[in-house]
């Protein structure tokens, strides 16, 4: 019997409104109405536009599509990802949006994910009353628990690096939103383009931190702000690992059958069959990197000035 998924389908979008509001980070990131989502919106973000200096627009929209799709599969609270298509028509309508100023999009399939209006990321909650009230209305804490045993499992260390200080942590790569029942908050796992150790490749022989082979054994994802609030469990680490470990080869290779054809110039069938066996042989293993780690991550974290 063949096994499915239990995750929405792929997420197919077409451009059909540009909303000129600007929007932090280095990608240039654009935030577009599609044809089905009026009056709400998507982030989109140029396959020609890379995400700092590091990862190539192209590689982050696979790391970022396939982390976040990976995540879904999990069970985990990540952010709703999808393939936005752009035409000459939408384009020669919003001529912005050609500039490297806007990410000098073309005609083709950019990277998106779906816009939560009236969230704060985790930064806005920085002194000890916004932490209290974070700690009080938030329905979902353990989502503080897949951060870490996705970061870790993923090599995603664009959110929070141990053993360094404040400038070691992205909080503005998790969201609050408000809850879509209710008056509590929801964290939701957002911007995974520097999965996969960002730059991954197959260079023989590894070079750290970016080759197959040559990842980081560490624990990422640990914020001073939630080690404050005392959010982290190992043992829920654990369990959110188990939620990886469970999905299979062909699970992650039917969910990069998803990227488009135009997003892989980076890279070749064999290195992407070398990736998903790396990656799995990674998250077997890792929970001894967690056990072994994370008390002195999140005792670290706690400390930071």
């Amino acid at each position: 019997m063949t096994r499915h998924l239990l995750i929405p389908p792929r997420r197919l979008l077409r451009a059909s409104i540009w909303e000129t509001e600007e929007l932090p980070g280095s990608a240039k990131a654009q935030l577009i109405v599609d044809d089905s989502s009026s009056p709400g919106g998507w982030i989109v973000k140029s396959i020609r536009a890379s995400q700092g200096d590091l990862v190539s627009g192209d590689q982050a929209a696979f790391n970022d599509y396939v982390g976040s799709r990976i995540a879904e599969a999990a069970g985990f609270s990540v952010g709703e990802v999808g393939i936005m298509r752009m035409d000459d028509e939408f384009l020669d309508g919003y001529k912005h949006l050609r500039n490297q100023s806007h990410g000098s999009f073309i005609a083709g399939e950019h990277f998106a994910v779906k816009y939560y209006p009236g969230s704060q990321t985790l930064d806005y909650y920085f002194s000890a009353l916004l932490r209290a009230e974070l700690r009080a209305k938030c329905i979902n804490p353990w989502v503080v628990n897949e951060v870490v045993a996705f970061d870790s499992g993923l090599s995603n260390w664009d959110r929070s690096i141990p053993m360094q200080g404040l400038s070691g942590e992205n909080p503005k790569n998790l969201l609050i939103r408000p809850a879509r029942t209710g008056g509590g908050l929801e964290i939701v796992i957002i911007d995974q383009g520097y999965c996969f150790a960002a730059n991954w490749n197959t260079m023989v022989p590894p070079v750290f931190p970016s080759s197959l082979g040559a990842w980081p054994n560490e624990v990422f994802g640990v914020f001073h702000t939630l080690a404050k609030l005392n959010m982290y469990d190992q043992n829920e680490v654990l369990v959110k690992l188990g939620m990886l470990q469970s999905l299979t080869v062909a699970d992650i290779n039917s969910i990069i059958q998803e990227v488009p054809a135009s997003w892989l110039g980076f890279t070749t069938s064999a290195q992407l069959t070398a990736l998903v066996s790396a990656l799995t042989h990674r998250l077997a293993g890792y929970a001894r990197i967690i056990t072994g780690n994370l008390t002195s991550v999140r005792t670290h974290a706690m400390v930071k000035v």
